[in-house]
């Protein structure tokens, strides 16, 4: 059972000791062994008004990210083949955490968020949703917005271009010896 901040029988695996602060709201069970993808319990609701703005909910997954940075230091993967650790987050807050008349906001620093912590610590991480309209959502700022820190000037208008002709149909890739899937 839950005390009223998170913790309880749960106090054996990892719980910081200001685990439920704005300072600590995330915490990886330190009882993972690997075989499985790793639980790292965050707080992303928010409880009182002044939490409840898209800042509030997108810190949740800096939380997430850097309990995963303290924790993985053990150098155990889920998916060892993958090139770069994959991370899997919520759209937080947007379903009974009180943020979803804050859809767009959130999703928008979501999606910035996610990209610089990617960059920053070498990793993947892809956004879940509840259902197909939140999807779509996702989907249509993600391709609206210029999320492409990396790629710039001629190179990113070369992107597109090269993007749009696999969007028509008229990409074709060549991939030589040693590919493999």
């Amino acid at each position: 059972m839950l005390d009223a901040i998170g913790r309880g029988e749960f106090d054996a695996y990892s719980f910081p000791e200001n685990w439920g602060s704005s300072a600590s709201r995330a915490a990886a069970l330190k009882t993972w062994t690997g075989d499985a993808p790793m639980p790292i319990l965050t707080i992303c609701g928010a409880e009182t008004e002044d939490q409840r703005n898209p800042e509030w909910y997108v810190d949740a997954i800096k939380h997430f990210v850097d309990a995963w940075v303290e924790s993985s230091s053990t150098g155990t993967r889920y998916l060892p083949q993958r090139a770069k650790p994959l991370l899997g987050v919520p759209l937080v807050g947007t379903g009974v955490g009180g943020g979803f008349s804050q859809l767009t906001s959130i999703v928008k620093q979501m999606i910035v968020t996610c990209q610089s912590l990617a960059a920053e610590h070498d990793i993947d991480i892809i956004i879940t949703v509840r259902d197909a309209r939140t999807f779509v959502c996702l989907q249509y700022l993600r391709r609206k917005e210029e999320y492409w820190p990396t790629i710039q000037g001629e190179r990113l208008e070369h992107a597109k271009f090269l993007a749009n002709k696999m969007e028509t149909g008229k990409l074709v890739l060549f991939l030589g010896a040693g590919v493999r899937r």
